[in-house]
């Protein structure tokens, strides 16, 4: 018995397409606390970043963007959000908890730089959803 067929270049390695938009690594420097950076994407991907990251878990108050890229840098994925009604606030929460590694992995956080009633998942050099 023979097979026949062919391989896509998507998925020769194993693995499915990725998905969303690549952005350019900015770089992974340190700077230092406090300092501003500023972003080839929003929210960001890559780039110079705080020293210090977030412990992974759901926020309600902003956590700046260089605190979370460090984040991103170490494999975390950031979930920005940008509702005003608490009850979307909420959902979202119960939904990420629910997903057994966030806690470990992920990130939640409110981010007023996308537009209201939005949702941005971001990854190291990757904008997966937005």
């Amino acid at each position: 018995m023979a097979f026949v067929g062919s391989i896509d270049p998507a998925i020769d390695n194993g693995l499915p397409p990725a998905i969303g938009k690549e952005i350019p690594i900015s770089g992974a420097d340190h700077v230092n606390e406090g300092v501003r950076v500023t972003y080839n994407s929003t929210p960001p991907t890559s780039g110079e970043h705080w020293p210090r990251w977030a412990d992974c878990g759901f926020y309600t108050e902003d956590i700046p963007d260089e605190r979370i890229v460090h984040n991103l840098e170490h494999g975390n994925i950031v979930v920005s959000y940008n509702f005003a009604n608490p009850a979307q606030v909420t959902a979202l929460r119960e939904v990420l908890e629910e997903i057994p590694l966030f806690k470990y992995w992920g990130v939640a956080r409110p981010y007023d730089k996308i537009p209201e009633g939005q949702v941005a998942l971001a990854a190291w050099g990757r904008l997966p959803f937005h």
